[in-house]
């Protein structure tokens, strides 16, 4: 991108006119409407899912839902997960974290 910022494309002008640049060097935060000109006609028609939109209405007390790819984590075979980089680093997930990062999300 920066040959183009150097060259002045259309591409480039239309990324610094949406604040990119400017977002890039920390001066400011992205919003939905600067990506909306970079969109094909059919993303702009994009709807949000119905079932993402459900939830936040999982994390009522006693909710359980049969749908939207959250299995019950008492159900999963495992305790522990931990890995062990060729470096020495190794990681473990358990508990929560674990039952979390087990979901299909």
């Amino acid at each position: 991108m920066h040959g183009e910022l150097a060259r002045g494309s259309a591409a480039a002008r239309a990324a610094c006119s949406s604040g990119f640049a400017s977002a890039a060097a920390g001066a400011s935060r992205l919003t939905d409407a600067d990506y909306a000109e970079f969109l094909s006609p059919s993303s702009r028609e994009r709807r949000p899912s119905a079932i993402r939109a459900l939830m936040p209405l999982l994390k009522l007390p006693g909710m359980i839902s049969l749908g939207g790819g959250m299995p019950n984590p008492s159900t999963f075979p495992f305790s522990k997960v931990s890995v062990e980089l060729v470096d020495g680093r190794s990681y473990a997930l358990e508990g929560d974290r674990l039952a979390e990062g087990l979901q299909y999300r």
